[in-house]
């Protein structure tokens, strides 16, 4: 009696704490299941991550606004070289004095784009200026006048002969370009953040490569769900490990600010260094190319070069530099811009390598780029980072 009792306990037991592991194991799934789902619930649906809030992730995300996409935009608000741009923009560049590349459909879109953001934002950051390129020989003259015609519409041919008398060696004349002129990009990058910030649509920090969960047709980043993510990270993409084939040449620049009361200028001068009028009497002098030293330490040879060459156009004495900055600007060894995605994670993109003319070319580029995106069109060859590259010398 005694055994056949102690017999049923033990059996009554083991099957009550089966029903215990049971439950326990149901309830456990269920709360599994709770938190998957209240996971869901917090997780931020978007269309693009941008990374980086220089020029080119700037104007790449405003388009993508445009365009009635959801985006979030993330930088740790770190020195970047965008900041310290001098911003300007000039149709007729380089020794030749040719039309710059694409600029017949880079001007008129860059203008129009930026009076936009303007308007946006209720700022003033767009600064048309003429720019004047004093001829330095009669070879250089003769030259002009018999390849001009390609670029006269982006030439004032009437202004007045004594209007640059003022410059030091203008014994040949030269030519007052139209449609340039120079973005303030401190005043375009904190006032675009601000608006960013006040839409819930930018946030201070750093994403790393390693923190970003590839799934199909997504990317998920904490507590983000994003269709793709946009590298814009400037020079410093040449250290991604995501993109490290592609062939950046990041170039070092410097620039000079002075106080120069007796010049009274609104004009942009440009002869081996540029001059620019920034308001008060104050000028930005620029720049220098450095592909070695990528540091932002600024140097006294790029500040004797700079000083010396602007010397050739007016007179600028030591005591007259009140500042002295450095930027590294993303250029590519081919002299075009990075855009595309990843081979392996078509979800990652980048835009990137706009180099030296990243304010006249963002606006254009971001256009094609977003065309890409949206409507599917195909990126040109010579800007798809899937092409081959024919590596440049500095």
């Amino acid at each position: 009696m005694f055994i056949f009792f102690h017999v049923n306990f033990v059996l009554r037991l083991k099957l009550l704490i089966l029903w215990i592991n049971l439950i326990k194991k149901i309830l456990n799934s269920l709360h599994k299941q709770q938190k998957i789902v209240n996971f869901t619930k917090k997780m931020k649906k978007i269309d693009y991550l941008i990374v980086g809030q220089g020029i080119a992730g700037t104007v790449l995300s405003y388009s993508l606004l445009q365009a009635n996409k959801k985006i979030l935009l993330a930088d740790p608000n770190l020195p970047n070289s965008s900041q310290v741009a001098a911003g300007m923009f000039n149709p007729i560049t380089g020794n030749k004095m040719n039309k710059t590349w694409l600029a017949d459909d880079i001007f008129p879109y860059l203008h129009q784009f930026y009076a936009q953001l303007e308007n946006l934002l209720k700022v003033n950051f767009l600064h048309s200026k003429p720019i004047y390129r004093p001829f330095d020989s009669i070879e250089k003259q003769n030259y002009w006048i018999s390849n001009s015609v390609d670029v006269s519409h982006y030439v004032n041919h009437n202004f007045p002969k004594n209007k640059y008398n003022y410059l030091l060696n203008n014994h040949f004349g030269g030519l007052e370009i139209l449609q340039g002129g120079n973005i303030d990009t401190k005043i375009l990058l904190k006032n675009y953040q601000d608006f960013l910030r006040k839409n819930d649509f930018f946030v201070e920090t750093e994403v790393l490569e390693n923190d970003l969960i590839f799934e199909k047709n997504k990317v998920i980043w904490k507590d983000i769900e994003a269709e793709k993510v946009i590298f814009c990270r400037g020079f410093t993409e040449k250290d991604s490990e995501l993109f490290d084939f592609l062939p950046f040449q990041p170039a070092k620049g410097e620039i000079l600010t002075v106080y120069l009361p007796n010049l009274k200028s609104d004009s942009i001068l440009n002869k081996n260094v540029w001059i620019l009028p920034i308001g008060n009497d104050f000028y930005k002098i620029g720049s220098t190319y450095e592909w070695i030293d990528l540091s932002f330490t600024p140097t006294k040879i790029a500040r004797a070069h700079i000083l010396a060459e602007a010397n050739k156009m007016i007179e600028i004495l030591e005591q007259d530099v009140v500042n002295q900055e450095v930027g590294v600007r993303p250029a590519t060894q081919d002299r075009r811009p990075f855009l595309g995605f990843h081979k392996e994670f078509p979800q990652i993109g980048i835009f990137n390598g706009l180099g030296t003319k990243g304010i006249s070319l963002a606006p254009f580029m971001a256009k094609i780029f977003v065309n890409c995106l949206v409507l599917g069109q195909k990126i040109d060859t010579l800007l798809d980072i899937q092409r081959p590259f024919r590596k440049y010398s500095p």
